[in-house]
């Protein structure tokens, strides 16, 4: 498929398990049959390689090389949607600064309206002593930044290989470090996956502790329906707890001391609760559900029966005291 800035293809592992994907930078207008050696090294270790071709004023025109970077990631996006899966890239000469470097950029979120995202794995570096285009000096340097900066780096020397000819006159050597490269990668990957799940299972469970907390009072609550209901709400319980002016009205009859000794408790009103009122609230931190079944709480109800109006008999103050001498 063409693009701004340069064209990519597939190059497809046939049958089997496929273990990645491996992007090839290639040199400067270089053609398919140039790269064919590489795409089926690849192949033969179980990857799949996206190829890209990058024009030569790239390199002079940033937005050619940017418009060819959105292109392969869109290409590499559709593919890991559908199967995730490491991806590592092989870059050949001026590939870096055709393209790859804008790919980088992209990923690390310096473009504008991107996201940050992370990216590391192993390097692996191939040089000659007799290569003219790149000195063996300049690639030590570089392989040396790396290491300084904390990065796993391999650097594979030869002494009689011409420019990107490393393969060609090293074929056992070359393929045993790319299958040493693509081991790591694949490691790597697995370790970030197995790392993420244990994020996510950490969230899960979380969450999963913060139900339950919410779950326990509220099965605390419905647990404590019994006990509620011995709440006094029937004339005839009264007497254990008589409102004040009842309690005025009959204080000629014993001693307010020996009441008080009696444990006497004087509220204001007949004693009854509502659960969505403020006290309510407080007692069972607003995890009341607002309907159990066989227990309906309103103010002077229970389950949904309003109370007696023909029960309410005038205070005896005489029973009160037998009752709280009892």
């Amino acid at each position: 498929m063409w693009g701004d800035g340069g064209r990519l293809y597939w190059g497809r592992k046939e049958g089997g398990k496929v273990e990645g994907i491996v992007v090839v930078f290639a040199w400067i207008s270089s053609q398919e049959k140039h790269v064919r050696s590489y795409v089926q090294l690849y192949s033969s270790l179980g990857w799949n390689s996206l190829v890209c071709h990058s024009e030569f004023f790239n390199l002079f025109f940033p937005e050619r090389a940017t418009s060819l970077a959105f292109l392969i990631l869109n290409e590499l996006a559709k593919e890991l949607k559908v199967r995730p899966s490491p991806v590592v890239f092989a870059a050949f000469s001026g590939g870096p600064k055709a393209c790859m470097y804008k790919v980088l950029q992209i990923i690390d979120g310096k473009c504008e309206g991107l996201p940050n995202l992370s990216i590391g794995g192993p390097f692996l570096i191939f040089c000659s002593e007799d290569d003219e285009l790149a000195p063996f000096q300049t690639i030590c340097n570089f392989a040396q930044r790396l290491q300084d900066l904390g990065a796993d780096v391999k650097l594979v020397k030869w002494n009689g290989s011409p420019h990107v000819g490393h393969y060609r006159h090293y074929p056992t050597d070359y393929k045993a470090a790319v299958t040493e490269l693509l081991g790591k990668a694949a490691l790597v990957y697995s370790r970030r996956i197995q790392q993420l799940e244990g994020e996510r299972m950490g969230v899960e469970g979380l969450h999963d502790g913060i139900s339950k907390s919410i779950c326990t009072p509220r099965k605390a609550a419905a647990s404590s329906s019994q006990s509620l209901s011995r709440v006094a709400i029937g004339p005839s319980d009264h007497s254990f707890f008589p409102s004040s002016v009842e309690y005025q009205e009959g204080r000629d009859v014993g001693s307010l001391q020996d009441e008080q000794k009696e444990g006497l408790i004087h509220v204001q009103n007949p004693p009854s609760i509502n659960a969505y009122g403020v006290l309510g609230q407080i007692l069972f931190d607003v995890c009341v559900p607002k309907n159990i079944e066989g227990w309906d709480i309103r103010s002077g109800s229970l389950n949904g029966q309003p109370p007696s109006a023909g029960r309410h008999v005038a205070f005896n103050p005489i029973k009160c005291i037998r009752r709280s001498r009892l």
